[in-house]
């Protein structure tokens, strides 16, 4: 959800989503799917994908929904990695993974990261 409303929100710029321990090529969630057609995001077919070593070299930023995901990458990615939250909002907290919950959980989910991203949007410019 967050590579498709960056995508969507911020013109300009590449985004990428993959995972810390994902599983290969599984579609997006159908409660994601349907959050972000609530949210009028347009989103492509979308697979699951694990990151790996090019990736983090290519990026120029990381973003990950949560401290614990950003602890993960340990001094792999350098000075790059930062939660969504404090790079573009300057705050901490998590953004709460919905994955196995009900629609509301993954519009609320989407609408957090939606902030988040208008706040990116602002930060690049």
């Amino acid at each position: 959800m967050a590579e498709a409303a960056a995508k969507y929100i911020i013109n300009g710029h590449s985004f990428s989503s993959a995972g810390l321990m994902a599983y290969e090529n599984m579609p997006m969630s159908r409660n994601a799917e349907l959050a972000l057609e609530e949210r009028k995001i347009p989103y492509t077919n979308h697979f699951s994908r694990s990151i790996k070593p090019e990736d983090i070299e290519r990026a120029d930023i990381i973003l990950t929904m949560s401290s614990s995901h950003k602890a993960a990458f340990g001094g792999l990615a350098g000075d790059k990695v930062f939660t969504l939250k404090e790079y573009s909002l300057g705050t901490y907290g998590d953004i709460a993974d919905p994955f196995g919950g009900d629609l509301e959980e993954y519009i609320k989910c989407l609408d957090e990261i939606t902030e988040c991203i208008y706040a990116l949007k602002e930060r690049l410019k």
